[in-house]
């Protein structure tokens, strides 16, 4: 993204790439893709047909408690 370009704030109800996740959750997106195959149960990002992931507010909300467990 160009240093000049603004950030969009988007609603708590919008989905999220992995890359705008890992900028809200403060972390890096690996970090998000092995928390995907680890915590199955409760994260299961939406797989769009080019195979990119999208964050539903849900899994948002699982990764935002995940981090107060840490």
């Amino acid at each position: 993204m160009p240093a000049a370009a603004k950030r969009v704030e988007k609603s708590a109800d919008a989905y999220r790439s992995i890359g705008e996740a890992a900028d809200e959750l403060g972390l890096q997106p690996h970090v998000l893709r092995y928390w995907e195959g680890k915590f199955t149960r409760h994260l299961k990002p939406l797989k769009r047909p080019d195979g990119r992931r999208m964050f539903r507010p849900e899994d948002m909300t699982a990764l935002q408690a995940r981090l107060e467990t840490l």
